[in-house]
């Protein structure tokens, strides 16, 4: 792949995926959202729950399992009763098992590379900008969310500006790279003032918004920054901070390195026939590893060493109780 490519998968983003399958859903909550960090055997992760639709339904602080596996099947957290009108995940049609419910919506956040080096490595109070930086985006993502509406057999929107979503920070990815990012799950679910119930949240203004999200997420990101005393560069993808080589950011984008060589395989192989984007997306998530859950800071620090970067791993909040949601 050429430069253009590589600092384009180096580059943050917001990236939504929705989840159609209950069992893969709680699998996730377990095996994924609530493990430590992948470099960081045996600790747990704390999700925090943001949103107006989490405060309607009393969900505050820390996340806890019954009340996220309770909103996957549809239910209120409080009594265990229906939330929303669709119960069933899936249905046959014929011969075949559909998805028939859409569980939540999973955006992903994260900054620049160079940024999750300078706070994994030098400096917790970036971990804690990009805390702040995600909650302002995802209160202003939540402003476009919207409930389906069907009048005399016509469909529409009507905007409800409420969301229940779950947040889970993270700070490596499965090949060790510094990679701080949040997993924001998005409920399927928004109360409707105007009927006085809850019903499906229909997502399509905030895809519409991401764009628009992910620049505020950049602007708060770079402002912090700034106070603190960083300087910024502009790169393809937004910024990066000054001072942090390329050969650094390069050396931690290991798994997007894979994804670039898997692509470009493919479309050596079958032509570029179709999005891009979408195979790379389909590569990352049919090619990807398991966690390495029994490997060690130690690992991680050894390659910062051997990437040029010296010094020793900052202390963080995972060494002690798992990361931090933001």
């Amino acid at each position: 792949m050429g430069c253009r490519n590589r600092w384009e998968a180096a580059g943050a983003m917001i990236r939504p995926k929705v989840q159609l399958n209950l069992k893969n859903a709680r699998d996730y909550f377990r095996e994924h959202l609530c493990v430590g960090d992948y470099y960081a055997e045996g600790q747990t992760i704390s999700g925090e729950w943001i949103g107006r639709g989490a405060e309607l339904l009393g969900l505050e602080g820390r996340v806890r399992e019954k009340e996220f596996l309770d909103l996957c099947g549809g239910l209120d957290p409080r009594s265990g009763e229906r939330l929303t009108q669709r119960l069933n995940s899936t249905r046959l049609n014929g011969e075949a098992v559909e998805p028939n419910r859409r569980i939540f919506y999973d955006f992903t956040i994260s900054p620049p590379k160079s940024v999750s080096v300078v706070a994994m490595y030098q400096d917790s109070r970036v971990v804690e900008l990009h805390n702040q930086a995600v909650r302002v985006a995802m209160r202003e993502l939540e402003a476009f969310a919207e409930a389906r509406i069907r009048i005399g057999g016509q469909r529409s929107q009507r905007v409800t500006a409420n969301t229940v979503t779950a947040c889970f920070r993270h700070d490596t990815s499965r090949e060790l790279d510094p990679h701080l990012h949040t997993h924001c799950v998005v409920f399927n679910a928004t109360f409707d003032a105007t009927e006085n119930r809850w019903k499906a949240l229909e997502p399509v203004g905030m895809y519409r918004a991401q764009k628009f999200a992910e620049n505020l997420y950049f602007h708060e990101m770079a402002k912090g920054l700034r106070g603190l005393g960083y300087e910024t560069e502009s790169s393809r993808y937004n910024f990066e901070i000054k001072g942090v080589p390329v050969s650094v950011i390069e050396r931690f984008s290991k798994r997007h390195r894979q994804i670039d060589e898997e692509t470009a395989l493919l479309i050596a192989r079958d032509g570029e026939s179709g999005n891009v984007a979408e195979l790379r997306e389909h590569i990352a998530l049919s090619k990807r590893h398991r966690k390495l859950g029994n490997s060690t800071a130690d690992v991680v620090e050894a390659a910062i060493i051997r990437a040029g970067g010296g010094g020793k791993r900052r202390k963080s909040c995972a060494d002690s109780s798992g990361s931090r949601a933001s």
